[in-house]
């Protein structure tokens, strides 16, 4: 014989409520503050579109060393990087003003930025964490030191959902601007990057 089981015996389960899933801005956020990295992906994600109208380069080549160990960046080369700024490092100079070191880190890389004092004061307001950023500078070397970049101009890249094919007024390097190797769209081509590449990065604290 069937004994009846009560409705409430039965809605044993928890019933979560239905909320819209977090932006991949804020689940990164939240990661990097709970783990101290991303793992949904990268805020440079968020930009991709600007980025690939760009044509900027990565980080990584900048980084690249010969046989000798030394760096294969030139000295005073003209440079332009995109990025999310980190660590922000504020100065005052013997004349008073300020000035900024910052990371400007993309997908596989870092630099050290340094803005100078009249570059600072056009630009601070974009010197925000997680913020992203292309910036176009100078390389510059010393010796048994990563390349540092000495920042010319800094512009605030647009994200995905507001950017529709029209870049910012004057977003395109101009000519001889651009980083040495431009960042392949094409799968093939990053396939090959990859493959060809002699050093891995990996970012763990």
């Amino acid at each position: 014989m069937a004994i009846p089981v009560k409705e409430s015996a039965r809605s044993t389960g928890y019933e979560y409520p239905d909320v819209p899933d977090f932006s991949l801005k804020e689940k990164l956020l939240q990661e990097k503050e709970a783990a101290g990295m991303y793992f949904s992906g990268h805020m440079l994600d968020n930009y991709q579109n600007h980025v690939r109208a760009l044509g900027v380069g990565a980080i990584s080549t900048l980084l690249e060393q010969d046989e000798t160990g030394a760096f294969t960046a030139r000295e005073r080369a003209r440079v332009t990087l995109a990025g999310t700024v980190n660590r922000v490092t504020l100065k005052t100079t013997k004349s008073e003003e300020r000035m900024a070191f910052f990371t400007l880190e993309d997908r596989m890389a870092e630099i050290e930025c340094v803005v100078f004092a009249r570059q600072y004061n056009e630009c601070s307001h974009l010197l925000r964490n997680e913020n992203g950023v292309y910036v176009t500078g100078t390389i510059s070397l010393r010796e048994d030191e990563p390349p540092k970049l000495s920042v010319n101009r800094i512009e605030e890249l647009i994200e995905d959902a507001r950017y529709h094919g029209e870049a910012a007024k004057g977003s395109k390097p101009a000519a001889g601007e651009g980083a040495p190797r431009a960042e392949a769209s094409a799968p093939q081509a990053k396939a090959t990057s990859i493959a060809a590449a002699r050093r891995l990065f990996l970012r763990v604290p």
